[in-house]
C-alpha cells in the first residue's frame, strides 16, 4: 500500500477536525496555487499595488469629503435623523468629525486597520439614517424614491470596502 503524501500537521488536523482557520485555508490555497504555475504569483505586480493605493486614497478622501459636508450642509443631514435618535445637531457634527478623522487615518499605514474597523462601525451606526431616507422619500424630493432604496445596499459595499483594509497584506500570496 502506497503511503499518503506528507501533509503539514495543520492541514491534517484541520481535515480531521473539519474546521479550517483562515491561515489553514491560506496554506491550502497556496498548495493548490503552487500546482497552477503562472496563475498564482508570489507578489502583486507594481500595477496592482498602484491600483490598491489609488482605491485606498479614493476611499479615505470620500469619507473626508462626506465628513466636511456634514458641516457645510447640516440641514440635509438633520432631515435624515430618525425622530427616536436624540441630539440631532450634535450627532450630525460628531459623525462628520468621525468621517473626517477616520478617512484620514485609513490612509496612514500604522492606523489603517483601526480606522477601517472604525468606519465599519460608523457605517453601521448611521444606517438608520439612511433607512430613514428610504422610508420617508417625501423629505428628500431632490432624489427619487427608487434611488433612496438603491442607496441602502451601497452601504454594504462600503462596509466590504472598509473590511478590505482591516486585513494585513491581503494582496500577497506566498508560495
Amino acid at each position: 500500500m502506497a503511503a499518503a503524501p506528507a501533509q503539514p500537521d495543520s492541514i491534517r488536523r484541520a481535515v480531521i477536525v473539519g474546521s479550517w482557520t483562515r491561515g489553514q485555508l491560506s496554506l491550502f490555497h497556496n498548495y493548490i496555487g503552487a500546482g497552477l504555475g503562472s496563475c498564482v504569483t508570489e507578489r502583486p505586480s507594481q500595477a496592482m499595488k498602484t491600483i490598491h493605493a489609488i482605491l485606498k486614497a479614493v476611499f479615505g478622501l470620500f469619507f473626508v469629503a462626506a465628513g466636511v459636508n456634514h458641516f457645510l450642509a447640516t440641514g440635509f443631514y438633520l432631515r435624515m435623523m430618525p425622530a427616536y435618535v436624540p441630539w440631532h445637531v450634535e450627532l450630525v457634527y460628531l459623525s462628520g468629525l468621525a468621517e473626517i478623522a477616520l478617512g484620514i487615518l485609513v490612509l496612514i499605514p500604522t492606523t489603517s486597520r483601526f480606522a477601517a474597523w472604525g468606519l465599519i462601525a460608523l457605517l453601521i451606526a448611521v444606517f438608520p439614517a439612511n433607512l430613514q431616507m428610504a422610508l420617508h422619500p417625501d423629505t428628500f424630493p431632490e432624489f427619487s424614491a427608487t434611488g433612496l432604496w438603491v442607496r441602502l445596499p451601497l452601504q454594504a459595499v462600503l462596509v466590504a470596502w472598509a473590511y478590505r483594509y482591516t486585513r494585513t497584506n491581503t494582496a500577497t500570496v506566498t508560495v
